[in-house]
């Protein structure tokens, strides 16, 4: 058991300090000593920092809206990192004269030293934007400082950090803009290339398909429709010219072409084609009572082929008459050997009958034609006849070439409302693309202008920007070290020294020094205590009296 194992009282304190008090008194005044000599010996360090204001932008941002993006805190940080490059804090160290003896050796070294001593502090404060709800931390201000050895370098330099803040956030707002602008020019001239492109193809597919786009659909059906009515009223008018034609022409074939020709008896003179056409139907109905070999209708075939000689058809007159005479001869014939509801007797019946009637009319038009080559006639129903004649042909060759073109335009309006279905779909695929390069377009040439009106606000004095609301002050005394503060510090560190050593000691010591300890120790009191002999003057002690 030791010392410490029982309850001591106040007085076995004050006799532990009494014998220790060497080991506290000389650690303490050690640590005390090196706090002290550590407080005075320590270079002073100032520190001197000037105030920025944050200003807002004086024009309202929906007249003009800036480009600059980005809160006030990373515009700071941002010029703070570009100021505290190693050319611009070389510069720094070499206009201020800052750290001579590094500098001489290594330039480069200085940078990292001048970097430590800048120090950045933003200002900030609730404050409440009228377009959004609730408050929000905004940066008001904030202060740039330095520390140097000496107070006019800390201010020269903290004035200069402070300029160049205040010059760096001017130019690079400035170029920034410039940034944004360029950029946006760059872009609308590549849109205004992309919407020529556009309008380049957009204008080349409506001169393609110029009569089949959607929006001609329904003039196209108008036109389908009105060509449509026009081809009936056409085919209505080429009927009724046709019909005209006809009947003009068989009243024609019923006019003679010339007035009655007399004698001075008053009898009419035959022409040709009258004797003919007399004489043709003698010869038919001799025909039909006699035989070829008949002295009459061997007479009239010669008068018949003489006046056919004058009209110009004599080869075709024989030939039918030939034909004739050999279908009469062989009527003739099965007559003879079968009855008249003979099949073959009534084919030849009707044989005989047809030939007959084409012997007539070859006869008649054949006449009509080659009199139209000799004198003019002279007889005015005959005139106006042809005359009508000629001008219904020639209305009804106008309508036919009117019908013809009609068709072809309906074939035309066909193929185009069939085709416009099929253009819609890339018609509209174009027309959207360009629109849209329309809107993009106008976008940008209104952000363009933006662009410029925010280079202009920021060459101005209306933009937001830093001004300097205090410079940098002339410290009257050091920042650091704190003297004070150390040497406190010191004494508290030597006095816990001190106590620490005074109990290690007396922990140590097994030493027992009173009878409350030997009780404490045996749980016994002692049978006797012999007082400690104090020294009196005249007194002479031996060392060992001290201590039992």
């Amino acid at each position: 058991m030791n010392v410490f194992d029982y309850q001591m009282d106040f007085d076995d304190y004050v006799q532990i300090v009494r014998r220790r008090k060497v080991y506290f008194f000389l650690p303490f005044l050690a640590v005390l000593s090196f706090a002290a000599a550590l407080a005075f010996m320590l270079p002073a360090v100032y520190r001197s920092e000037a105030t920025l204001i944050v200003e807002r932008q004086t024009i309202p941002d929906a007249l003009v809206q800036t480009t600059v993006t980005g809160f006030a805190q990373e515009q700071i940080q941002q010029i703070r990192q570009r100021l505290v490059t190693p050319t611009n804090l070389t510069n720094i160290a070499e206009k201020f004269h800052l750290y001579p003896a590094e500098y001489a050796n290594d330039p480069i070294s200085v940078v990292a030293l001048i970097r430590e001593n800048i120090e950045v502090v933003m200002v900030e404060v609730n404050a409440t934007d009228p377009s959004e709800r609730g408050t929000r931390v905004a940066t008001i201000a904030f202060t740039v400082a330095y520390s140097a050895s000496t107070p006019e370098t800390a201010r020269a330099v903290a004035n200069e950090i402070a300029q160049r803040y205040l010059e760096e956030s001017k130019s690079g707002r400035i170029e920034n803009t410039k940034v944004v602008t360029s950029f946006i020019e760059t872009e609308t001239e590549r849109q205004r290339n992309e919407l020529a492109r556009l309008e380049s193809l957009l204008a080349d597919f409506k001169q393609t398909n110029t009569n089949v786009l959607p929006e001609l659909m329904t003039t196209n059906m108008r036109l389908f429709e009105k060509t449509e009515l026009e081809i009936d009223r056409t085919e209505q008018a080429i009927r009724g010219l046709q019909d005209r034609l006809d009947a003009s022409l068989a009243e024609l074939s019923l006019t003679q072409p010339y007035e009655d020709v007399r004698t001075e008896q008053g009898n009419v003179i035959l022409s040709a084609s009258e004797r003919l056409s007399a004489l043709t139907a003698q010869y038919l109905n001799a025909t039909a009572r006699y035989s070829s070999q008949h002295p009459d209708i061997i007479r009239m075939t010669r008068e018949i082929r003489v006046l056919a000689e004058q009209t110009g058809d004599v080869g075709r007159v024989d030939e039918i008459m030939s034909s004739l005479i050999r279908l009469q001869e062989e009527l003739r014939q099965a007559r003879q050997s079968y009855t008249e509801e003979h099949p073959e007797v009534q084919k030849l019946v009707v044989a005989v009958a047809a030939m007959q009637k084409g012997f007539q009319t070859m006869l008649i038009s054949g006449n009509s034609a080659q009199e139209e080559l000799a004198v003019p006639p002279d007889n005015p129903r005959y005139v106006a006849l042809k005359t009508q004649i000629d001008s219904t042909r020639t209305n009804l060759q106008a309508e036919r070439q009117e019908l013809d073109s009609l068709n072809t335009k309906l074939v035309e309006y066909q193929d185009r409302i069939y085709r416009t279905p099929q253009v819609e779909s890339e018609f509209k695929s174009l027309s959207r693309d360009y629109n849209n390069a329309v809107r993009k377009f106008s976008e940008l040439k209104e952000k363009q202008l933006q662009a410029e009106m925010a280079t202009q606000l920021e060459v101005s004095d209306s933009a937001a920007s830093f001004s300097l609301a205090s410079p940098a002050y002339l410290p009257t005394m050091p920042d650091s070290p704190n003297r004070i503060g150390i040497l406190l510090l010191g004494l508290m560190f030597a006095f816990a020294s001190g106590l620490g050593m005074t109990v290690v000691a007396e922990y140590l010591d097994k030493t027992i020094r009173n009878a409350r300890v030997i009780t404490a120790t045996l749980g016994a009191p002692p049978l006797a205590i012999i007082p400690q002999m104090r020294k009196l003057p005249g007194m002479l002690l031996n060392s060992n009296t001290k201590k039992i």
